[in-house]
């Protein structure tokens, strides 16, 4: 059974509950939800412990509603990009290169 949403975990603890859709835009995200020890019991939803701070996860989550929403989109003159911190800049492409999205 596929839950409809997932939530991610930062190793600060902070929880954030995502529809899987949004989710599943990165293929490790994708690949480690595939793996049984997430439906612990069918009822609860699949949690993903990464370990990464809740500012990069949240900077990491925008990225996924982007690239979820604009993807495949023909228009694409008024989409707004997602701002960052330039000092987030280096980590946020290492954790996006870790999490092949």
């Amino acid at each position: 059974m596929d839950s409809k949403y997932i939530i991610l975990e930062s190793n600060d603890h902070h929880e954030y509950i995502l529809e899987r859709k949004v989710v599943i835009v990165s293929s490790k995200l994708r690949d480690i939800l595939r793996q049984p020890q997430h439906w612990l019991n069918k009822h609860e939803i699949p949690k993903i412990k990464l370990d990464i701070n809740k500012n990069l996860l949240e900077k990491i989550i925008d990225y996924f509603e982007y690239k979820y929403k604009y993807e495949n989109s023909t228009n694409n003159f008024h989409i707004k990009l997602p701002e960052y911190d330039v000092k987030d800049i280096i980590p946020l492409l290492e954790l996006a290169n870790d999490l092949d999205i």
